[in-house]
């Protein structure tokens, strides 16, 4: 299996992903309060100078951090973030207000490139939550014995039905890898059929490795108008700049 990762990983510089659209968890399942992804993920709502908002997903990875996608936050003039936890055990929701932000530099609008961004916030949500494990180097990912057949699990507060708009509850769907290009791991369905789309953007591609959540991805873009596969941006080859900017907020 780890000659299976090996030529997962050596794949990083392939080819540019084209005709990609921007995440919604199409298919999946509702998530309970007993699956762990409940503990960890959580919705943003972006709020622009105009008052409008938009929403798309994100993952608690240090006491005060949330990962999400930089497209998420680029092309608009953000008023605020509030950052939404919604505890499924207790039934209740705590919105907790950022206090910074911080998007890839080189990203770029319309690209599926370096898009990675980091959202600062208070402590101040529920007990029910807590960071979530990361695969920070390609060793994690050794010691998982990670291959392109494994299952992959995502997660979002996108829609789960084309035709409708997101009804805000936290879907899980399996997908398994297809190759690796430019720092992103694609993803083809699998039975049944889920995939990402709008919504989702930002939430944690994942793996449960020994009864524990580890996240590998941020969820970027699906292919078809979220009709087939996926994308998401790789968190380890990112190590280095998560640290970086950590230290920025």
């Amino acid at each position: 299996m780890r000659i299976a990762l090996r030529s997962l990983f050596l794949g990083l510089c392939a080819t540019v992903i084209s005709s990609v659209a921007y995440a919604r968890l199409i298919g999946g399942t509702e998530v309970t309060a007993q699956n762990p992804i409940s503990q960890h993920a959580v919705r943003l709502s972006i709020v622009n100078d105009q008052w409008a908002s938009s929403t798309c997903t994100g993952s608690l990875i240090e006491s005060d951090i949330v990962l999400t996608s930089a497209h998420c936050l680029h092309g608009q003039k953000i008023k605020h973030i509030d950052v939404v936890f919604q505890d499924l055990a207790g039934g209740t929701s705590t919105t907790v207000r950022s206090t910074s932000f911080i998007k890839h530099e080189s990203y770029a609008k319309g690209s599926n490139k370096d898009d990675i961004a980091l959202v600062k916030i208070s402590k101040t949500y529920p007990s029910a939550f807590f960071p979530v494990k990361y695969a920070f180097t390609f060793t994690d990912l050794l010691d998982m014995e990670l291959g392109l057949t494994s299952t992959f699990f995502i997660a979002g507060y996108g829609r789960h039905q084309a035709t409708q708009t997101s009804d805000l509850k936290l879907r899980e769907g399996r997908m398994t890898g297809e190759k690796v290009s430019e720092k992103i791991l694609v993803l083809k369905p699998i039975v049944p059929f889920s995939t990402l789309c709008f919504g989702d953007s930002g939430g944690p591609t994942f793996l449960v490795h020994d009864g524990i959540v580890t996240l590998i991805g941020i969820n970027t873009y699906t292919f078809d108008g979220c009709a087939s596969g996926a994308g998401t941006t790789l968190v380890f080859a990112y190590a280095d700049w998560i640290a970086e900017s950590m230290t920025k907020l």
